[in-house]
């Protein structure tokens, strides 16, 4: 710190003080930035869920599923780490919205699938999404990197670590699904140019899901009638062993009774 009779302290020197304020601001930035990152992979859980509902089985439905999947891991990785540093879920919630003002209208598909189909064919209508999700891929990845640049020029290794080690993944997906663009614009061709539909509906991500549903529900209450079979077996049975039971032991009285006359008058 200067003082008069020092001569003026150099612009290059940094007291204590100030360190510790520049760690902390450093810090607080980089809150910021996990917010938006954990905001991002939280809007992208409701977009992938829209897109798989009207997505038929399938290689790219596959790509959306394990895509799900992933998601949600990152989103549950960084809050952890963000719970680490004592945040809150209300300021997680902030983050939320600070992400929805970044990203905007543009990739906010989270609406019901026959919005999401409503004015173009279905095989358009996956290559849009296609293209969407690329899109919010390449906001995931600058969003990582920048997070990761910022992580290690303030010091903060374990964020940088975690920043780099999802930007990889985002990377793998990004690359998955422009494969997978390619197959989905071939069947516009097909559907459009040579009026050769390649969309099933009765094959999409919601019929499945019913079909599911109403499977599993239908081996519960299966599972239920035997069981309920079962009990309502055992008082049956129970009452004809007592039935067969009293029978016998009238039958045994009987034929017991003549002996004992005989014995008499003998």
């Amino acid at each position: 710190m200067w003082r008069v009779g020092e001569g003026h302290p150099s612009p290059y020197e940094i007291t204590r003080t100030e360190e510790i304020h520049m760690s902390e601001l450093g810090q607080e930035k980089v809150v910021q930035y996990l917010f938006e990152a954990h905001a991002l992979e939280l809007m992208l859980v409701h977009t992938l869920t829209a897109h798989i509902a009207i997505t038929p089985a399938g290689s790219y439905r596959d790509a959306l599923t394990d895509h799900l999947k992933e998601t949600r891991d990152h989103a549950v990785r960084i809050q952890k780490h963000l719970a680490k540093r004592e945040i809150t879920r209300s300021l997680l919630e902030a983050g939320y919205g600070i992400a929805q003002g970044m990203v905007g209208q543009a990739v906010a598909f989270s609406k019901l699938p026959i919005d999401l189909l409503r004015g173009f064919s279905f095989s358009e209508k996956l290559v849009k999404n296609a293209k969407d999700e690329i899109t919010i891929e390449a906001q995931e990845i600058a969003t990582y990197l920048a997070l990761e640049h910022l992580a290690r020029e303030v010091g903060d290794t374990a964020t940088a670590r975690l920043a780099a080690s999802i930007r990889e993944d985002e990377e793998r997906m990004m690359a998955r699904l422009q494969r997978e663009l390619r197959s989905l614009v071939a069947d516009v061709v097909k559907a459009e140019v040579e009026l050769d539909p390649q969309y099933d509906v009765r094959r999409i991500g919601a019929v499945d899901a019913v079909r599911s549903a109403a499977g599993t529900a239908a081996r519960t209450l299966t599972g239920s009638t035997k069981s309920k079979s079962k009990s309502a077996s055992k008082p049956r049975a129970a009452a004809s062993k007592a039935r067969t039971t009293g029978t016998s032991s009238r039958t045994t009285k009987a034929t017991a009774k003549p002996v004992k006359r005989s014995a008499a008058k003998a």
